[in-house]
């Protein structure tokens, strides 16, 4: 523990150098307006859901959305940019862009570490009327951005940063933040309430149904027992979701975050073929089903962001006023 706590001064110390020098030499403006959304936390903590509504409020004001992410876990170092039209996979992009691809057909995807080598490479298309999203890039200072949007949890507030506890940088952080989004209400987010209360918003995340990878079918229920399979962040929450929906409890079949699904995995999935398989949507674009012995049986649990309507009035707000802060 005591190495720990000096690994964890060491680690902030380190970050804490890092954000002084950008908040005196922020990097230079883009063309375009640019949204991130991102997290304070290692982890799931609602990021993608997130950036997914984001990207349809963009799409809802007349732009051209681009998403710049690094694609966490692909195999591809390359800059990938994807067109609307072009098909690509999560080998490529990462399995989040390509779950959100999937989501929004005016898409594009600008995939690298580095989002300014990214951007570099996107300026040769002469795209107009662009609105960027950064996923998960509230630590990623090299790189501009007009609004920033931070998702939390009540949890982060007290907190340790890595590697004695989560956080990526301290709750002080979340003072440069445009937009603190939190997964509960006022009374439950603590000590630094009454810092916060000027720029948070409230959204919860609702698994709304499963969906056939074959059929396109959507349910809430099924007759015979279930196998849950995931390989994200915080297992338990899925588990959850699957087992309040269904009301049953569940098999489980849990890997790492981002995890490559190879032959043994396929030859355990295939040996519960009495079972009904489910799986997380990000986790399905990583799927071969043509190694599924049965893959009508396999389903997705699909989510939605329930928002309050003062909450997406005022986050919505925030958006267009970025949508319409530039004319390329």
């Amino acid at each position: 523990m005591i190495l720990l706590k000096l690994l964890s001064k060491i680690y902030l110390f380190v970050i804490n150098r890092i954000n002084s020098y950008y908040d005196k030499f922020p990097p230079k403006s883009v063309s375009f307006p640019v949204i991130c959304v991102g997290g304070i936390r290692a982890g799931g903590s609602g990021k993608t859901p997130l950036t997914d509504w984001v990207i349809g409020k963009v799409i809802e004001a007349g732009k051209t959305p681009v998403l710049f992410s690094r694609g966490y876990k692909r195999k591809s170092t390359q800059t990938e940019i994807v067109p609307p039209d072009c098909e690509t996979s999560w080998q490529a992009v990462g399995d989040e862009p390509l779950m959100l691809k999937n989501h929004h057909k005016e898409l594009w995807l600008a995939i690298d570490a580095n989002r300014k080598r990214a951007e570099k490479k996107l300026r040769t298309f002469g795209l107009k009327n662009i609105v960027g999203i950064m996923d998960d890039g509230f630590q990623h200072r090299k790189f501009p951005r007009d609004l920033d949007i931070v998702i939390i949890t009540p949890n982060d507030l007290t907190d340790e940063v890595l590697p004695l506890g989560r956080l990526r940088e301290s709750i002080k952080s979340l003072d440069r933040a445009d937009v603190v989004v939190s997964t509960k209400h006022n009374e439950e987010l603590g000590i630094r309430n009454a810092e916060l209360k000027d720029k948070l918003c409230f959204v919860n995340f609702v698994s709304l149904e499963f969906v056939n990878a074959v059929s396109g079918e959507r349910k809430t229920a099924f007759d015979g027992d279930i196998l849950a399979i995931c390989g994200i962040a915080r297992p338990q929450r899925f588990i959850e979701s699957v087992e309040s929906l269904t009301k049953k409890n569940c098999e489980t079949l849990i890997f790492s975050d981002h995890h490559r699904y190879t032959d043994s995995d396929y030859k355990k999935l295939n040996s519960a073929s009495q079972a009904v398989l489910v799986t997380t949507e990000k986790d399905f674009v990583r799927f071969d089903i043509k190694k599924t012995e049965n893959p009508k049986k396999l389903w997705y649990l699909y989510y939605i962001v329930s928002i309050d309507a003062e909450s997406e009035k005022f986050l919505s707000d925030k958006i267009l006023e970025v949508c319409r802060s530039r004319n390329e």
